[in-house]
């Protein structure tokens, strides 16, 4: 004969106290990797990034050529790009993570590629060069001349990049593997009926 028993409500509130542990101890490996991606994505941008260059001419005139434009938007081209690998790992991660808590796994996938790309840009900024208004200033005119830009992000498209890869890798995920993330994963495992025989 099988008998279906509840455990007390005591001894159910006490058995939350490590999960509840469990689950801060996620939250804060989740923000140390996000931490940690972001860093070496932004040292990643500093040496992927060819910056151009002004030429300061004995007419103190400043002169950059046409590929030279181009070339000015291409650091957010290349902060998109380690986006998109950066974001999915962050994304990977995070419904590696909190998969048992369903829709909030992309929502924090999100909120930690998002974290991440603004540790990247802060990152790449304090490697490269900046300060691109001062050091003309300061430049003598001459034909060897140079002066190149700064390394910064002319539009925050780029981190709408982050978002989406890391987002996209969780609803990925949750498709090739829907059983990890169903609503009844929710539910706290010490709440289940015990068995005895």
């Amino acid at each position: 004969m099988t008998t279906l028993l509840r455990l007390p409500k005591r001894r159910r509130a006490r058995s939350r106290r490590p999960a509840r542990r469990g689950v801060a101890g996620r939250f804060a490996l989740y923000a140390a990797a996000m931490a940690v991606v972001g860093v070496l994505a932004g040292v990643a941008w500093y040496w992927a990034v060819d910056l151009p260059s002004y030429r300061l001419g004995n007419d103190f005139y400043a002169l950059i050529d046409e590929w030279g434009e181009s070339q000015i938007f291409g650091a957010d081209v290349w902060l998109a790009a380690i986006g998109v690998l950066a974001g999915g790992l962050l994304g990977f991660l995070a419904w590696f993570l909190f998969r048992r808590f369903s829709w909030l796994s992309a929502v924090l996938a999100a909120l930690g590629a998002l974290g991440a790309g603004l540790a990247a840009e802060l990152t790449g900024r304090w490697l490269g060069p900046s300060g691109f208004d001062e050091r003309l200033a300061e430049a003598q005119p001459g034909v060897d001349t140079v002066i190149p830009v700064d390394l910064a992000s002319h539009t925050p498209v780029y981190l709408a990049v982050w978002v989406a890869s890391a987002t996209l890798l969780v609803l990925i995920a949750a498709i090739v593997a829907p059983g990890d993330s169903v609503w009844h994963q929710l539910e706290d495992p010490t709440d289940q009926p015990a068995q005895t025989d």
